[in-house]
């Protein structure tokens, strides 16, 4: 019997108001703390994946730089970024420049009327 009455006065102490309240904002600020923390977890995942994505353009970017690097100490190298780059043609040779014609709009623009611009006004609602 003495143990029932231990057992009840246990219960009566943890669901009384003074232990509950407490109990429930620590909760609250584990919960709050918690969800802090996934947000900077999320966060970091996102600048990591940006940090991959921009370390593989590097990567590419370097290593066309070094095959461009090993071209440029060739005599052949430098004379094709010369010829490329400030299309300059050896003695004998002739250079064809080629440009297209620029394309003209051939439909004029239709000026509208009044009416016409409310009818689409309300076309445009419905």
């Amino acid at each position: 019997m003495e143990g029932l009455r231990l057992k009840k006065r246990n219960h009566q102490a943890v669901s009384s108001r003074y232990v509950l309240i407490p109990l429930i904002l620590v909760c609250i600020l584990l919960i709050h703390a918690t969800w802090k923390a996934y947000g900077k977890y999320v966060k970091s995942n996102e600048l990591r994946k940006i940090s991959e994505d921009e370390l593989f353009d590097l990567k590419t970017r370097d290593l066309k730089l070094r095959k461009d690097i090993e071209e440029l100490k060739t005599d052949f190298g430098k004379e094709a970024l010369i010829r490329n780059k400030f299309g300059l043609v050896r003695n004998g040779e002739q250079l064809v420049v080629i440009v297209d014609e620029q394309k003209t709009n051939t439909n004029p623009i239709l000026e509208l009327t009044l009416w016409d611009k409310i009818t689409m006004f309300f076309k445009g609602l419905f």
